[in-house]
């Protein structure tokens, strides 16, 4: 019994010739599941943010997430993200978001790195701008929704 009691925990389940992962392994598997969320979050975002599809845009906020802007006040939750993204959506057109680094822990991942858009001006012209990004994911059920979100750079929108 002295000899049962005494073997690490991950052995007591362990079948014979089973192998346990390493901690690297574990971490990379969950940061690789994690990564796929929140990949398909990252797309569905730019598609709807591309094709002005305000409705399934916001369903991919959490309801109390903030968004800020450079040169704007922080947006707190989808009415007030919702009122600026309505206004702002028009006049914006092809985007893209680059990963540049990612840290997970639970249901929580912040993913680094940059973005760029095309802004129409007045006259017609289009102006690519672009800037950091960073984001919080949160994961509800199976989804990766964004939980906040911070734009740097000349404009965001």
């Amino acid at each position: 019994l002295m000899v049962f009691l005494s073997l690490p925990l991950p052995l007591l389940g362990q079948t014979p010739g089973q192998r346990i992962p390493s901690r690297e392994r574990v971490h990379a598997e969950y940061i690789n599941n994690i990564m796929g969320g929140i990949n398909k979050t990252r797309a569905d975002w730019g598609e709807r943010f591309e094709d002005d599809d305000l409705e399934n845009l916001m369903a991919i906020y959490s309801s109390d997430a903030p968004v800020i802007l450079p040169g704007e006040g922080p947006l707190y939750g989808r009415d007030a993200i919702r009122a600026y993204w309505e206004e702002a959506l028009p006049g914006l057109g092809a985007t893209d978001t680059g990963l540049g680094d990612l840290d997970a822990s639970g249901q929580m991942a912040m993913v680094a790195g940059s973005y760029s858009l095309e802004r129409r001006q007045g006259n017609g012209a289009i102006v690519r701008e672009s800037g950091g990004l960073i984001t919080v994911f949160e994961q509800v059920g199976r989804d990766w929704l964004i939980r906040a979100q911070v734009f740097s750079g000349p404009g965001a929108g």
